[in-house]
Formats: structure tokens, sequence, C-alpha cells
């Protein structure tokens, strides 16, 4: 398993996104957050077809942290079922881990 995953999270509302980036930032639960607006999705939700515009973060955390960071956000998030999932980072430089690695907490 790759030591360290990017996290995708979509959310209804930018303001809902910029407090999860603040918070897993603060906690050194992600080392960085990027906060996409405009995104449109396209999804089956309870039988029908949906379409909305989402706004993505983007998050870089350890693999070891993912159950945690899930249970923090799905704790916070307005959705019933939030996106929350984590893409393994099998390719990274070494100064850019070295930053993660001063920047996360140990899982």
């Amino acid at each position: 398993m790759a030591e360290y995953i990017q996290l995708q999270i979509t959310f209804p509302a930018l303001e809902e996104a910029q407090e999860a980036a603040a918070f897993l930032v603060e906690s050194k639960l992600a080392a960085c957050a990027q906060v996409i607006p405009g995104v449109q999705s396209r999804y089956i939700w309870q039988g029908e077809t949906c379409e909305s515009a989402e706004v993505l973060l983007l998050c870089k955390t350890r693999s070891a942290l993912f159950t945690c960071v899930a249970t923090e956000i799905s704790s916070r998030h307005s959705y019933d079922c939030p996106q929350i999932v984590g893409v393994p980072l099998d390719f990274i430089s070494s100064s850019y881990a070295k930053w993660l690695d001063e920047n996360i907490r140990n899982g």
C-alpha cells in the first residue's frame, strides 16, 4: 500500500469545503488542501439520476489516516453519503514526501 494518498471529497457548498479543508490542515490530518469550486456532478441517488454543482476538496495525507479522516469528515458533512475517496500516491518526489512527513501527524 502507498504511504500517502490524495483524498477526493465533494461538498454541496464552498463554505463547507473550506471549513473541512481548514479543519484537516489545522489538525494535521492533511498537509494541504485544494478547494475546487464549479464541479458538475452526475450521479444516481435513491434511484433517481441527479445533476448538481459541487465543490471538490483534494487533500494529501497518510494512508494510515484514511479511516480517521473519513470518520471526521462524515461526522461534519451535510450529505448522508459523502464521497470520501483515497487515491494512492505511488509516485511522489522525495522533497514533497519529506514536506508531507513534516506536516501530517503520524498514523
